[in-house]
């Protein structure tokens, strides 16, 4: 049946008007709350058509508008952020859910982005869309629920779901302690952390402290969680096989990844980011630098000497352990000499890259002169780098071949030794 065709035999389930116009003929068409509704959902005024469900709601008329509705809606959400649309998507869903169609509504929800509309969905789920809830249906309303505390750690009753069904599954028990390296591919489709607070945001993910319980041990941890999981596999996946392979005392240490769930899990960086200390200018902030900068460079150097470049050095991708050790992190932009160039971060991007040359182990050294320079400007003691500085961040043929070749200048200028 077409589309106007089912639309009008809507129509015709609505009572007629109990009065007729003196002249039909003459007269404009009779607006009804069904064609009100249908009209603004096939023209996306999709709050018109919220306020025509809301007045039915419960009333004789409620399936007449329901139905105009739903066979209005597009198949695809709107390709920009729309409140209504989800507000929309939210009631039909719950206007179904009233009149035991729980299936059609949990379908209905995949349209919508909203955090409410993927807790609902998790509800419906749990509850099970025909008798019980099937184990596929569980472990899906959990994958739902990481992902609303992905985007929002605060989101109105999220935390309580995910922690019941948590323990509902049976992973809110001890989780065994994770092998040396990184397990690649984990078999729990979901997180076996407690989230606490987020530390840190980018265009890919969010950080987050979590916990993790080893054992009889809660073990503190950095949880990365992407924004776009299908996305973000590959790179996950590569960043943790990076990061593994360089693994060391100046590399943070990777305890576990899924990039099939979104999720990479690091050692906790209790000293923070060298991007927070530099936000309080001066050495007692910052540390000393002579002393921790050879072992961040040697780290480097490490990467330049097996053939690829970091790709994305910058002071929040330094971090310290609780003893002012530094961690090179994020590997997910890391790529072989001569690769096409990838994304990197405004400010520490060389003007080679810029202009699409490959990958270059001077790219990376373009960044350390750029973090020297930040060095500097937050202590006026660091003023003998400037000379190093202005290398690193020079035209390409005068600059520093490689992160060894700096730091071996580095010690030169300083009496420093690796």
């Amino acid at each position: 049946m077409a589309f106007w065709d089912r639309l009008r035999a809507v129509f015709r389930r609505e009572p007629a008007p109990s009065v007729e116009p003196a002249n039909p003929a003459e007269s404009a068409p009779v607006e009804t709350p069904v064609t009100r509704a249908a009209h603004a959902t096939a023209a996306s005024r999709y709050r018109d058509a919220l306020g025509e469900l809301r007045a039915v709601r419960e009333g004789e008329a409620e399936a007449a508008v329901l139905d105009a509705i739903l066979i209005s809606l597009p198949d695809e959400p709107p390709l920009e952020a729309d409140a209504g649309w989800d507000d929309l998507i939210l009631l039909v869903a719950d206007v179904l859910v009233a009149r035991g169609d729980r299936r059609r509504a949990n379908d209905l929800l995949r349209r919508a982005r909203s955090v409410s509309a993927k807790v609902l969905r998790a509800d419906l789920l749990c509850d099970g869309l025909a008798g019980a809830a099937k184990p596929e249906e569980l472990d899906l309303a959990f994958s739902l629920l990481s992902e609303v505390l992905r985007a929002d750690i605060d989101a109105p009753g999220a935390r309580e779901r995910w922690e019941r069904l948590r323990i509902r599954l049976g992973r809110g028990g001890e989780i065994a302690a994770p092998p040396l390296g990184a397990t690649l591919l984990v078999d729990a489709p979901a997180l076996p952390f407690t989230l606490v607070r987020e530390v840190a945001r980018g265009g890919a993910g969010v950080v987050y402290e979590a916990r993790a319980q080893v054992g009889p041990v809660e073990r503190v941890v950095a949880l990365k969680l992407a924004h776009q999981r299908a996305s973000a596999r590959s790179s996950l996946a590569h960043e943790a096989r990076i990061a593994v392979r360089f693994r060391g005392p100046n590399v943070v240490p990777i305890f576990d990844v899924d990039p099939d769930e979104g999720w990479l899990a690091m050692a906790w960086a209790a000293g923070g980011s060298l991007r927070n200390k530099l936000r309080t200018p001066g050495d007692r902030e910052i540390g000393s630098p002579l002393a921790w900068l050879p072992a961040l460079l040697s780290a480097v150097a490490d990467v330049h000497r097996q053939g690829l470049v970091h790709g994305d050095l910058k002071p929040a991708n330094v971090l310290f352990d609780e003893s002012g050790n530094p961690w090179l992190n994020d590997f997910a932009l890391a790529r072989s000499f001569g690769e096409p160039a990838t994304a990197g971060s405004a400010g520490y991007v060389s003007p080679e890259r810029l202009a699409g040359s490959p990958c270059d182990p001077r790219d990376d050294v373009f960044a350390i002169g750029r973090i020297l320079e930040e060095l500097i400007s937050a202590s006026p003691t660091l003023a003998p780098l400037s000379d190093l500085a202005a290398a690193c961040t020079g035209v390409l043929v005068s600059r520093p071949p490689h992160a060894g070749a700096v730091l071996a200048a580095f010690e030169r200028g300083t009496g420093a030794t690796s």
